[in-house]
């Protein structure tokens, strides 16, 4: 069964891609032209399902993964996973590479960029209707090798641990006061008990 994989920005996940390309290879199926904010849904779910008719995706590849809208594929009942970062950092860090690339105004400060709807909610876009506890694998940044040997053991591969830009620092990753960020926040300590259940289910001491 082929298994939805949504890359949360700035979780890891560009260093995870580099492990799964390895591990897959052509089974992999990277989607990065779905972006959830700029097209219309109708749009995305039409080129979707004529990918599914064309392609045959289901009986081709292991993973569907990249930065897509994942009611695009909601239709299909697809198995999913997720890889989850600390709201706080995630925020922060996806701020510094907004403003490294010169794709937010100068003006924008750390506080309106994470006050914005977007980022605040940023977790439950990307778990679209589908429950963290029904997710077949759960990955956390701040776990990354935990996370690794959690995926090698659920699908059976031998990932090797790539750290490439994972725990990145930045200069307001340890403010004392941080920006609430409640629904990601409960979203991300659901993703963290999921994934004390699934270390504990495929027999991973917990660090």
């Amino acid at each position: 069964m082929i298994i939805l994989f949504p890359h949360i920005l700035k979780t890891g996940g560009t260093s995870l891609l580099n492990s799964l390309k390895d591990a897959y290879g052509d089974r992999l199926l990277l989607d990065y032209q779905h972006n959830g904010y700029t097209n219309s849904l109708k749009l995305k779910l039409d080129t979707v399902i004529s990918n599914f008719k064309k392609r045959k995706i289901i009986d081709n590849y292991d993973f569907i993964y990249g930065h897509f809208d994942p009611r695009v594929y909601d239709r299909f009942n697809l198995p999913r996973a997720l890889f989850f970062r600390s709201p706080h950092e995630r925020a922060v860090s996806h701020y510094y590479y907004l403003k490294k690339r010169n794709k937010l105004s100068d003006e924008v400060s750390i506080t309106e960029f994470i006050n914005r709807p977007r980022v605040q909610n940023l977790y439950s876009f990307y778990s679209y209707n589908f429950p963290v506890e029904e997710l077949v694998y759960v990955g956390i940044t701040e776990r990354y090798s935990e996370s690794i040997r959690l995926f090698n053991a659920i699908f059976g591969t031998k990932l090797i641990e790539n750290k490439d830009r994972v725990n990145e620092s930045r200069p307001d990753s340890n403010l004392e006061i941080k920006i609430p960020q409640s629904d990601n926040q409960d979203i991300y300590n659901k993703a963290l008990q999921r994934f004390e259940y699934l270390l504990k289910e495929n027999g991973i001491n917990s660090a």
